[in-house]
């Protein structure tokens, strides 16, 4: 079954209109004769494609109380790298009236609310040992929905073996990559130095007056962690007041490759180095910049040593 994948402006805007309402009355609900689930619907294809139990459905959600206040509302849960508005609901059924049952009634792009038990919901279905506090026993949730779309498990399955399968492409690209950019890196800013026998190129180095590191030390360090175009991707500058960052060196390093180029220094050092991947996050993302398999340049100066 396909998936609509984008919704539009109007499409959000109307859901977002019912499901900042009020909780409608309780004798706008409807109950199926079945399950005893309460629901009412404010759009209804009765035609529609609908999913079944076992389905996989995309889903924009509202979730308020006995009192009208809201428990879940995804306009306001949404994370700022994840535009999304909406979420995935494997439709299981855990007890007799439960959300589950209410969504396969639903075509692709209805919108709905069904009354739950909130003992069952969370007792059954959530496997809570017991109701949270702002949760009334006895009282009944309202859930606002919205069907995008949904997958059978096989498509679920698929989809998955899909993502799988271009993450591991892309990064055997960038693996294969990061030797030519480091090599343009080093073309480009006429390094000569050969790299220590870990791979990292050491660019520059400062000896410090000051106390030399040693295995346990207490290291307070101010640094800039660079892409290979100098884009700032990470710093120790977090604000007034916090702009080092201390670290015992030897035992707690956040990077391999930090404790091996500050190795030899002392306080008042500085070094600047081109770490590779391997000794870096290797294939993890950091960051959105900080992909897998980046080469990171460092520059860092030994504040203090203790």
């Amino acid at each position: 079954m396909k998936v609509i994948p984008k919704l539009s402006i109007a499409t959000i805007a109307v859901f977002s209109m019912f499901a900042a309402c009020k909780n409608s009355s309780t004798s706008d609900f409807e109950t199926d004769a079945n399950t005893g689930l309460q629901y009412h619907f404010f759009k209804h294809d009765e035609k529609g494609a609908k999913p079944s139990i076992g389905d996989y459905a995309e889903v924009m959600l509202t979730l308020k109380n006995a009192n009208d206040s809201v428990i879940y509302d995804a306009h306001h849960k949404r994370r700022m790298e994840d535009s999304s508005l909406t979420m995935k609901l494997h439709l299981k059924e855990s007890f007799k009236g439960c959300l589950p049952e209410g969504v396969v009634m639903m075509s692709i792009g209805d919108s709905a609310s069904f009354k739950i038990s909130a003992d069952s919901l969370y007792l059954k279905t959530f496997q809570s040992k017991q109701l949270p506090s702002f949760i009334k026993p006895g009282s009944m949730l309202t859930f606002y929905i919205k069907l995008v779309g949904f997958e059978t498990p096989k498509q679920m399955a698929d989809e998955i073996d899909k993502k799988i399968k271009e993450r591991q492409e892309m990064l055997e690209k960038r693996k294969a990559d990061e030797k030519g950019d480091i090599d343009k890196y080093l073309a480009d800013n006429n390094v000569k130095v050969k790299p220590e026998s870990d791979g990292i190129y050491i660019l520059n180095r400062v000896k410090g007056k000051g106390k030399p590191i040693k295995a346990g030390d207490s290291v307070e360090v101010k640094y800039t962690g660079m892409l290979l175009d100098g884009a700032v991707a990470e710093t120790s500058d977090h604000g007034p007041g916090r702009t080092t960052f201390t670290l015992v060196y030897g035992k707690d390093y956040f990077i391999k490759g930090f404790d091996d180029i500050i190795t030899n220094l002392e306080e008042g050092g500085s070094v600047k180095a081109l770490i590779p991947s391997a000794l870096a996050y290797g294939e993890q993302k950091q960051s959105h910049l900080i992909l897998p398999y980046t080469p990171l340049v460092y520059d860092v100066e030994i504040i203090k040593v203790k």
